[in-house]
């Protein structure tokens, strides 16, 4: 192996072009007919171009083993079925416009890219990558995700998207996340039962809003309320979330993530919008609600978990059956990162178990929801401002509790309401502090001059480099 001479100041950019070259050598393998002849150092999933490298004689991993609410505005306008293409149309056409001369397209455009990257660092050869023992699924990250994005709800989709994703573009950001359903589903489902219940309440056309990110370079996230459903609890009693021994529900507003009803139905919808062309689907108020007591719901801590779980993994699978290249994240409580045994009791949220089924992993760090006083933040003894020191501090807590294995799946939610643009700035600096290299901002209003005005600003580490879309 030839060594590479490099001056020691490019070191961050010789791994960021080894992270390029790792997956230009997966796909390479991928176009080789020979390759399943030799002593396999890439075990692939079968899932389009995504790879996992293990070590050499190693057996393969199979899939089994591989595993282990904003409401809209008055003047949001209504959009007919009629003028909406179904989503399982446009899922035809994207399988239909998929060869293996785009595949090919698709590679040279790598390369000239990492080629390009070369040129720019003066490195003249790469060395081979070593082997890498982890058990992924075929869409996961190999490295932080990094994607800099907002929220929007469905009125800003369907009446302002254009305007949003121009601004979020001009300023350095590359994501949006976007409501697709919170008690109802804002775009034409197909999911007959969503139908027959009358969850299906269209606003917008979700694959051509997705098309229009796309087309401009974005990283796209859908907002998926999962467990949060009044829309379902009042048109469909029986699956209300309920104590098991009573059988009395607890309010006509949290459903059971386990229940059959609300397991189907979901996995309708979101086949749907896995097909629609999205990057990843978020699953918010994925747990149990924390204004009921235990002798309410009757069960607590890793029992309400072990249900929760249940729609993740429903999650998951038809993710994985669908459109396997979609990733999965988590949208869960930053409290977790401080004290997670006693907040893991009401919101059933355990995050390390639920860890290898996921993406992405956004602890919602919002200065705002911490109170003050010196329980969290001590200006005397915390480095930083206290938007800087709560963010950091909810993503060590998440490192410390994930490990090595899972921890680079951060990528936290941080506030952009009753924020200054410094205070915004150090959230962001936190992020990265703590070895993330991505967030989105929350604003229930969609109001994000000043984020944009951060995010203008704000110097990305070298290591985050548009990994994202690798």
């Amino acid at each position: 192996m030839k060594t590479i001479k490099v001056d020691t100041s490019h070191h961050l950019a010789v791994a960021s072009i080894l992270c390029i070259a790792f997956w230009l050598t997966a796909l390479e393998i991928s176009f080789s007919q020979s390759s399943a002849k030799q002593s396999a150092t890439v075990e692939q999933f079968a899932y389009n171009t995504s790879y996992v490298l293990r070590a050499p004689n190693t057996a393969p991993v199979s899939k089994e083993q591989s595993r282990g609410s904003s409401s809209i505005s008055a003047d949001a306008k209504e959009v007919s079925n009629a003028q909406i293409p179904s989503v399982e149309a446009h899922a035809q056409q994207r399988v239909a416009g998929t060869s293996k001369s785009e595949n090919s397209q698709l590679l040279a455009r790598r390369e000239a890219r990492l080629q390009k990257r070369m040129e720019e660092h003066g490195i003249e050869e790469l060395p081979e990558p070593p082997a890498i023992i982890e058990e992924l699924h075929a869409a996961a990250f190999r490295q932080p995700p990094s994607h800099r994005g907002i929220y929007l709800r469905p009125a800003s989709i369907a009446n302002s998207i254009d305007a949003y994703l121009d601004a979020l573009q001009a300023n350095n950001g590359n994501a949006v996340i976007m409501d697709v359903k919170t008690g109802y589903v804002y775009f034409h489902s197909t999911s007959e039962l969503a139908g027959e219940i009358g969850l299906v309440r269209p606003l917008y056309d979700l694959p051509a809003i997705v098309q229009k990110a796309k087309d401009r370079g974005l990283y796209t996230m859908a907002r998926y309320v999962a467990v949060k459903d009044a829309s379902l609890a009042v048109r469909r009693p029986q699956t209300r979330m309920r104590h098991p021994v009573t059988g009395v529900a607890a309010d006509a507003v949290w459903v059971d993530p386990a229940h059959p009803m609300v397991l189907e139905v979901n996995r309708q919808i979101l086949k749907d919008v896995a097909l629609s062309g999205i990057d990843e689907i978020n699953l918010d108020y994925i747990r149990y609600p924390t204004e009921h007591s235990k002798a309410k719901l009757g069960i607590a801590g890793r029992d309400r978990a072990a249900r929760v779980i249940k729609f993740i993994e429903m999650a998951r699978e038809v993710i994985d059956e669908n459109a396997p290249d979609v990733k999965l994240g988590l949208s869960t409580f930053a409290i977790l990162g401080w004290d997670y045994e006693s907040n893991l009791v009401n919101l059933g949220q355990d995050v390390v178990a639920f860890a290898h089924l996921v993406d992405v992993i956004s602890p919602m760090a919002y200065p705002s929801t911490f109170s003050r006083g010196g329980a969290y933040y001590n200006p005397a003894k915390h480095k930083g401002s206290r938007e800087y020191h709560l963010v950091w501090q909810t993503l060590e807590g998440y490192k410390e509790l994930l490990g090595d294995s899972h921890s680079f799946k951060l990528r936290p939610w941080i506030q952009g309401y009753y924020m200054s643009v410094q205070n915004i700035k150090d959230q962001m600096q936190a992020t990265f502090d703590a070895g993330s290299c991505g967030f989105t901002v929350w604003s229930a209003g969609n109001h994000y001059e000043r984020f944009l005005k951060a995010l203008k600003d704000i110097k990305v580490p070298a290591r985050c480099i548009e990994n994202s879309f690798l």
